[in-house]
């Protein structure tokens, strides 16, 4: 039987996915009405698509292996379980499609071609190469599964910080956010904030705040929300002039 605040965790979260989960579409359907990318960043999507890629192992991982939720147990022995839901499985997987997508968008609509910069060009080589290193360390008994999973969420947490960097810049630099939908940075930062209560709400409940750790951070939701309200704010000016 479900607990009050059990229950209101599944509804808060569910809600998260179904807003984060909406917030690709109008980009993507923005992109095809104007026929281009021009305006989105492609270190952004590149980035985007590597965090999701990331949290969708992690989260499938969490949720479905059983070997993983035994080795989460011996590392948490004072926790009850890991704070994988259903929900965040279903959005990682869910979101990495769609930003998949939207990059692809990239290669369809080609009158403003973009290049990688060399940093995230170099930044997913080395994302790669670690997790390879990592595989190598389980394979020779030195690391753990579980390990690999952490590293695939430092790789998503420090995305998070860093993806949204290069659409800001690029939106300095022309002195307009035309060309990224503003539907989906209220709808982002509407996820932001429903993920932060789920995710304290989880730790009160099973009275395990490490297992805060893996998980989204607040603080890496914290930086999406600021760049976010930047992101809004610049709509605004565009709207206005």
């Amino acid at each position: 039987m479900l607990t009050i605040l059990e229950i209101v965790s599944n509804v808060i979260g569910w809600t998260y996915f179904v807003v984060w989960s909406i917030s690709f579409y109008p980009q993507a359907y923005l992109n095809w009405k104007r026929k281009s990318v021009r305006g989105l960043s492609i270190d952004f999507l590149f980035y985007n698509v590597l965090g999701l890629f990331c949290y969708s192992v992690y989260t499938c991982s969490f949720y479905f292996n059983k070997e993983i939720q035994d080795e989460y147990k011996i590392r948490h022995p004072s926790g009850n379980k890991n704070l994988v839901r259903m929900n965040d499985v279903v959005f990682a997987v869910h979101g990495f499609c769609l930003s998949l997508f939207i990059l692809f968008q990239t290669c369809i609509y080609k009158k403003h071609a973009q290049h990688m910069s060399s940093f995230a060009a170099c930044f997913v080589w080395f994302g790669f190469i670690g997790a390879v290193l990592m595989i190598s360390a389980i394979y020779y008994g030195n690391a753990a599964w579980i390990d690999l999973l952490y590293y695939t969420s430092s790789i998503k947490l420090i995305v998070d910080f860093i993806k949204y960097l290069p659409q800001v810049w690029l939106n300095f630099k022309r002195q307009s956010a035309q060309g990224l939908s503003l539907q989906y940075i209220c709808l982002d930062l509407s996820g932001a904030i429903f993920s932060i209560v789920q995710l304290l709400l989880d730790a009160y409940i099973v009275g395990d705040w490490s297992g805060i750790e893996g998980v989204e951070s607040t603080d890496e939701e914290r930086a999406r929300l600021i760049i976010d309200e930047e992101q809004i704010s610049i709509e605004d000016s565009d709207s206005y002039a």
